[in-house]
């Protein structure tokens, strides 16, 4: 009798702890998954972020707002750029 219960008891806390480790692992899975997709989405909001405060979008911006500057058209000369040389 002592010997069925303690096979009983046993066998109720392996299939306990089978059961426990199988939520573990499942739930291990899911986490792993929404970090993968929470990184791709990521991602996708830095280039589009980088695409936004790019350069060529934040004067495309800047004009079409009427922000360009009055000299913006015209080149600058090399002479008035240069400023030193070691020669």
């Amino acid at each position: 009798m002592l010997c069925t219960l303690a096979l009983l008891s046993f066998l109720a806390s392996s299939l306990c702890g089978n059961v426990l480790m199988e939520k573990a692992r499942r739930e291990g899975l899911a986490a792993s998954s929404r970090a993968r997709d929470a990184r791709r989405a990521e991602a996708s909001v830095r280039r589009q972020v980088d695409a936004l405060t790019s350069l060529g979008a934040t004067e495309t911006w800047a004009v079409a707002n009427g922000f360009a500057a009055p000299d913006a058209g015209r080149a600058t000369s090399l002479r008035k750029t240069l400023v030193a040389t070691n020669h």
